[in-house]
């Protein structure tokens, strides 16, 4: 409102000044004709003079008159013009009351519209709740038939699963007759050269299975923890305390009454040579013979200290029942165990010395199974050398054995001695022994 009132005074004070200007130049032409028309007449001077006077009186009351009445102009102008603000005033304030009274209104409808939307949500709310809560205590209901069936259903499988731990109970029971009922029996001894190494070779497995041994002995296994494991087979290993190093394992179908590791002698226990398996009838020990070297630096700590401890514990172990010793005795006892008996004389395994030893212990009591069992045993060998296809050529040794007691052979519980050549995984290949143990 401040501004519309200086924008009018400034319009009337540009109006007055104009006419002002305007006066001005009106008086300046009249001064300027009034000079030109002055005559050298003095009477003509005088009265022209007074009429200028009376003129200028007229002219000066006009002029009065005319601000006069400008100044009532202006004053009733502004009277006007502050009516007309007032009316403006008036009318904005009135719109502005109306506006506000609007927007009070709007503002009390819409906080109604608020507190209804509010009272409907909550109702809704409500209701959802309710639904909610009524669905939930359905979906606990049947949570709660779920769970019941579900343990329902466990309990079944829990009886299904006991009765057929009880099925495998009476299997086991079954087998362990069998075992027991079981007569013959087939007993494998084979080294392996690394059974890690082996176990990579294709079929190996396969080739260990066909064979169907009840008990199955491996030497020189290298390594330091059980690293194979044959469905239905226990085992039992003996760890060197060298890693990567000798080495030897029994896996058997047949529970042993007991296991025994080396034969108690610290200086010969360090290699796990030594593994010995008690069953009822019969002592089955497994054993890897220490070779003499290439250079034959093992030869006297063979001859004069592993062969005489190894030998006496067979033959205590013989005093309680007869033994089965198979193995790697790496030891070819006849000159027909080697290709070339002139030639290998001097070297580790066929040694006069070697010879001699395993001759003694053989004398004393025990039997070679192969070289009983079978007349023509000359030339059939169980280790080859891997360089110059020796096993292609047939250069081999016979260094692999079931060696058993005389009263087992005696009794004819030895049924077979074998060579199985056409096994292969290994420098070597296995041997196999099948016994009647009714007959022990």
């Amino acid at each position: 409102m401040e501004k519309v009132k200086l924008r009018r005074s400034k319009r009337i004070r540009d109006k007055n000044q104009k006419r002002k200007k305007k006066l001005a130049k009106e008086e300046k032409l009249k001064k300027e004709n009034e000079k030109q028309q002055e005559k050298p007449n003095k009477k003509t001077e005088k009265k022209e003079k007074n009429q200028i006077e009376k003129e200028n009186q007229i002219e000066k009351e006009n002029q009065i008159e005319k601000e006069n009445q400008i100044e009532k102009e202006n004053q009733i102008e502004n009277q006007n013009q502050n009516r007309i603000e007032n009316q403006n005033q008036n009318q904005i304030e009135n719109q502005i009351e109306k506006e506000n009274q609007n927007q009070n209104q709007n503002q009390n409808q819409n906080q109604i519209e608020k507190e209804n939307q509010i009272e409907n949500q909550n109702q809704i709310e409500n209701q959802n709740q309710n639904q909610n809560q009524n669905q939930i205590e359905k979906n606990q209901n049947q949570i709660e038939k779920e769970k019941e069936k579900e343990k329902e259903k466990e309990k079944e499988k829990e009886k299904e699963k006991e009765k057929e731990k009880e099925k495998e109970k009476e299997k086991e029971k079954e087998k362990e007759k069998e075992k027991e009922d079981k007569k013959i029996i087939r007993i494998v001894s084979f080294n392996v050269n690394g059974l890690r190494a082996a176990l990579k070779k294709p079929n190996f497995l396969e080739s260990i299975k066909k064979l169907d041994a009840d008990i199955i002995c491996f030497q020189e296994t290298k390594v330091s923890e059980e690293s194979l494991r044959l469905e239905g087979y226990q085992s039992y290993w003996n760890f060197s305390k060298k890693k990567g190093y000798s080495g030897t394992a029994i896996f058997s179908r047949i529970n042993p009454v007991k296991a025994t590791k080396n034969i108690g002698k610290k200086e010969h226990d360090q290699e796990g040579r030594v593994l010995t398996l008690e069953f009822p009838k019969f002592y089955l020990i497994n054993s890897y013979v220490p070779n003499s070297g290439r250079k034959l630096e093992r030869l006297k700590y063979r001859t004069k200290k592993w062969d005489p401890e190894m030998q006496k514990y067979l033959k205590n172990l013989n005093k309680k029942k007869p033994i089965i010793w198979t193995g790697d005795l790496n030891v070819a006892i006849n000159d027909t165990d080697v290709y070339n008996p002139k030639g290998l004389k001097k070297t580790a395994g066929f040694t006069p010395e070697e010879r001699k030893s395993f001759r003694k212990f053989l004398e004393e009591g025990f039997i070679d199974s192969f070289c009983h069992l079978n007349e023509n045993c000359k030339n059939v060998y169980s280790y080859w050398n891997y360089r110059f296809d020796m096993r292609q050529k047939n250069k081999g040794w016979r260094l692999d054995y079931f060696v058993v007691a005389k009263k087992i052979i005696n009794n004819s519980a030895v049924i077979s001695s074998k060579i199985l050549q056409d096994v292969y995984g290994s420098d070597h290949c296995p041997v196999s022994l099948d016994l009647d143990t009714s007959k022990i």
